[in-house]
């Protein structure tokens, strides 16, 4: 319920609706930047992944796009969003080093479901804030996207045998990261 009343807080101000627009879209871009990364360590090449890293950055590019429909202000992006995927990554990294996970794709698979199970939940809402004002704006088209990487993510850890309590630490740490990035708005 926060998040709803956090939600309504942001959408009713142009200037903090637009700064919040311009962070998500640093985050995707910031999410596409770690999967380019992690393309390079680990020579991932399948299709899915090259998909996800093709959609992170049009996610990014869309975010600021509607970031300037409603304000031109270019604000500096705040240390809580430079910083949200590389503490969730170092955190995820020592986490399984910890458990003596050595697969190579844990932490991308790990990371991104985290960071997807943040987006079901997010985007949603978001997107039911912007049809209640009846505006152009939609984030439908990241949505579906979003849903497609964490099926695509659950899968994945199911293959890898992550355990559940690594899985839930890494959601637990990020809900502390989602908890300082809202507190920007």
């Amino acid at each position: 319920m926060k998040l709803m009343r956090q939600l309504d807080h942001i959408t009713g101000n142009d200037n903090i609706h637009g700064l919040f627009l311009q962070h998500l879209s640093a985050l995707e871009r910031s999410g596409h930047q770690k999967l380019l990364r992690f393309k390079h360590q680990w020579n991932v090449k399948d299709e899915e992944f090259l998909n996800h890293l093709a959609d992170e950055a049009r996610h990014a590019a869309h975010l600021k796009k509607l970031a300037h429909s409603i304000t031109k202000k270019n604000e500096i992006v705040g240390i809580q969003t430079k910083n949200y995927l590389t503490k969730l990554e170092v955190f995820i990294l020592r986490d399984l080093r910890r458990h003596e996970i050595v697969h190579p794709k844990a932490c991308y698979v790990l990371l991104t479901y985290v960071i997807e199970t943040r987006a079901s939940r997010l985007y949603p809402s978001y997107e039911e804030f912007l049809s209640q004002k009846g505006g152009e704006l939609s984030v439908s088209s990241i949505i579906e996207d979003e849903t497609e990487h964490l099926e695509f993510m659950k899968e994945e850890i199911a293959s890898m045998n992550i355990p559940t309590a690594i899985v839930s630490s890494a959601a637990s740490f990020e809900e502390k990261l989602f908890l300082n990035f809202m507190s920007q708005f």
